[in-house]
């Protein structure tokens, strides 16, 4: 059974908020629907991405979405790698 896809962003203000779900689509847009769990919090333009990725590529993926977006000056990386 394939494990659901969740995708999160819950900033703390309104621009904090823009900037997670313009991360958020930026990642299913290019690179299609997370199938494990993703978390996306943005707080003084510096975007913290949680989850659990299925591989170092995917990962990186993320963490390259992420750092594109107008706006976001910083990404920490908090993405587990796990392999199936």
């Amino acid at each position: 059974m394939p494990a659901t896809a969740v995708l999160s962003a819950r900033p703390p203000t309104s621009a904090d908020s823009t900037l997670a779900e313009r991360i958020a689509d930026r990642v299913t847009s290019k690179h299609g629907p997370v199938r494990t769990h993703l978390r996306i919090d943005v707080r003084n333009d510096v975007a913290t991405l949680h989850g659990v990725a299925t591989s170092f590529y995917q990962k990186q993926i993320w963490l390259h979405a992420a750092a594109s977006v107008p706006g976001i000056n910083r990404v920490v990386d908090s993405i587990e790698v796990v392999s199936k």
